[in-house]
């Protein structure tokens, strides 16, 4: 533990003066190799403290809970602790087909900061038919080149500013923005959400956020 401790304050340089200070030839090796060896970890301790490693470091985080994510949506919570003995298990069942008098239909899309499920909202827009509602979102993950080609939006970070088309547009944050769209829900009875391809990817979006 002592040795650790003095490896950790002193260097690797330590056992040089614990030799010199025991009458005892330090070693031309054991100078060079700890000189070495002190030199690498001062070069480590500044690259770790610049803001390009920090930035890489949380980029490289991102993508592997992503990754994590993905393999958890496709196989499930197969290796959660004690999944055995879960008291609920979350079954997903196909409804049956719905029938628009027993509702009010509200029409809704939404926009992504990419293709995956675990892509970030940038846009939730929806319509019943009288009323509209549309919000743009701050994300917290960058909107990938085929995703702006497609909706025309972009985000600065540096600015925490969403843009449509090139202009700067009004937006919020994500719980703000749900909270808003599940509010203008609420001011139907029975609403039923309909829109295109939004089973197999705009509910398992809003789902997960």
């Amino acid at each position: 533990m002592s040795a650790a401790v003095l490896q950790k304050n002193e260097g690797y340089t330590y056992i040089n003066k614990v030799n010199e200070d025991a009458l005892l030839s330090p070693g031309v090796m054991s100078k060079v190799h700890g000189i070495r060896i002190d030199k690498k970890r001062l070069w480590s301790k500044r690259r770790w403290s610049t803001i390009a490693f920090k930035r890489r470091r949380l980029l490289l985080k991102k993508r592997k809970q992503k990754r994590e994510y993905s393999l958890q949506l496709r196989e499930g919570q197969t290796y959660e602790n004690n999944i055995e003995s879960a008291a609920e298990v979350d079954i997903e069942s196909i409804p049956g087909k719905l029938d628009p008098k027993e509702g009010e239909v509200v029409e809704f899309d939404i926009e992504t900061t990419g293709l995956g499920r675990d892509s970030d909202l940038v846009q939730l827009s929806a319509s019943d038919g009288d009323s509209e509602f549309n919000v743009y979102i701050q994300p917290n993950q960058p909107i990938s080149k085929n995703a702006t080609a497609i909706s025309g939006i972009t985000y600065s970070f540096e600015k925490n500013t969403v843009y449509y088309n090139g202009k700067e547009v009004e937006s919020k944050s994500l719980r703000s923005s749900l909270v808003k769209f599940i509010e203008y829900l609420q001011r139907h009875d029975n609403p039923i959400l309909v829109g295109h391809n939004i089973m197999s990817y705009d509910i398992p979006v809003l789902s997960n956020k």
